[in-house]
């Protein structure tokens, strides 16, 4: 693996700028074949100066890139009218220091990979890798580059421990140190992606050699609980919607009903009011004064103003009623 270091310095101004493009990168180099990955560091007393730390698999995979017009359409993210210190800009590639070249860690890894049995090593359903005791990817197989979103023999030399959640790295370790780690049996250990997308695996970890080997495949049946378990929850929410809407309805029209009760009793109340007021009333003929300075009968009034009386008919009237000789 190499590290290649850009260092350069804002002439004008311009950092806060520099920082937002950096952090709204479109994400353009992180497919390209050989590219494990990139970090940004400003200086800690000059904040003008960055470092920019971007690691490959080999020069060869790097060099590939900046030559290619995916080196340009990456940087056009640059802001316009930024204006860099040439003093300050600089290149450094560094190569890791280890006790095998990148082509014996290649060979290694797919020695490894040979000695596997041909569905294992095509396999990306069953995932298996081998790493160090301190959790340095040596080699893994297609479904393991495939979850984690890596091109062919991009993970060799990846640290396992950020690829898992911190939880599961931090139990894995102690597992590894234990005396026996393969006797606990399967476990479930999530594993998280570029974008940090979590997946969960049903792994065994064996110990081998200088280190250990991971095998795992997805739990299929803990799925298809999640999923049921989910479609349940759905039906519930739909029909607690249903009934909210039904209750919302009832809710309006009762609304509706009391406001129009409510209507009717303020009206009576002032009818009410206004008949418990003093009336005028003609001590010759029985006729009242009305609000509208308006004589008329009082047993008109009543019956247009009180909504307290009733129909009924006396024994006098009865048979003046239209066809009361009839009822008879």
């Amino acid at each position: 693996m190499i590290l290649v270091v850009s260092t350069f310095k804002v002439a004008n101004g311009m950092e806060p700028t520099v920082r937002k493009a950096f952090l709204d990168r479109p994400g353009l180099v992180d497919d390209v074949p050989g590219f494990r990955g990139m970090e940004v560091f400003v200086d800690h007393k000059d904040g003008s100066v960055f470092h920019l730390l971007t690691r490959w698999t080999d020069e060869g995979s790097f060099k590939n890139w900046h030559s290619s017009p995916l080196h340009e359409l990456s940087h056009r993210g640059i802001p316009k009218g930024l204006k860099l210190d040439p003093s300050y800009t600089k290149v450094r590639t560094l190569a890791l220091l280890s006790g095998e070249t990148e082509q014996e860690s290649a060979n290694t890894r797919d020695a490894l990979i040979a000695k596997l049995p041909r569905f294992l090593a095509r396999s990306r359903s069953i995932h298996w890798l081998r790493a160090s005791f301190d959790g340095r990817i040596v080699a893994a197989n297609p479904a393991f580059e495939k979850l984690f979103r890596e091109p062919a023999g991009a993970l060799s030399g990846q640290p396992l421990w950020d690829r898992m959640t911190q939880k599961d790295a931090a139990s894995t370790q102690a597992t590894l140190k234990s005396q026996d780690p393969g006797s606990e049996g399967p476990v479930l250990l999530n594993f998280v992606d570029r974008d940090r997308s979590v997946y969960t695996l049903e792994c065994q970890v064996e110990v081998h050699g200088e280190g250990f080997i991971l095998v795992g495949e997805p739990v299929r049946e803990y799925d298809q609980a999640l999923q049921k378990e989910l479609l349940a929850l759905n039906n519930r929410w739909a029909l607690l919607v249903r009934e909210n809407e039904k209750n919302v309805k009832a809710l309006k029209k009762a609304n509706e009903g009391l406001e129009k009760t409510l209507a009717e009793l303020n009206e009576s109340h002032w009818h009410l009011r206004k008949i418990q007021e003093t009336l005028p009333i003609c001590m010759y003929c029985g006729k009242v004064k009305t609000g509208e300075a308006r004589w008329e009968g009082v047993v008109k009034y009543l019956k247009e103003n009180s909504l307290f009386l009733s129909h009924g008919c006396c024994p006098d009237c009865e048979p003046l009623m239209p066809g009361a000789r009839e009822l008879r």
